[in-house]
C-alpha cells in the first residue's frame, strides 16, 4: 500500500521529481524550433522563390510553426525526459 500511482505504472522514482525547464533551455527550444519551422516554410514555398511571394511564405510558415515545431519540441523533450 506504500506505493503510489506513478511506482505502481511503471514509472522509476527519478522521474517522479523532475527540475523544471531552465529559461536558456527553454529560449534554446523556441528559437531552434522557430528557425526550423521557417527552413519548412522556406523549402515547402518553392526554396528561393518563395522571396517574391511573401505572402505564401508566411502562410506556409505559419502552417510549419504549428506542426513542425510540435513535433519538434515533444521530440526534444523526449530525448530529455529519457536522458533523465
Amino acid at each position: 500500500m506504500g506505493r503510489n500511482y506513478l511506482s505502481a505504472i511503471g514509472i522509476p522514482d527519478k522521474l517522479k521529481h523532475e527540475t523544471p525547464v531552465r529559461s536558456k533551455e527553454l529560449r534554446d527550444l523556441v528559437v531552434s524550433a522557430l528557425l526550423l519551422a521557417l527552413a519548412f516554410g522556406i523549402a515547402l514555398s518553392g526554396g528561393v522563390r518563395a522571396f517574391f511571394e511573401p505572402q505564401r511564405l508566411i502562410i506556409v510558415s505559419l502552417m510549419a510553426i504549428v506542426g513542425v515545431s510540435l513535433g519538434f519540441v515533444l521530440h526534444e523533450m523526449g530525448h530529455r525526459f529519457v536522458a533523465r
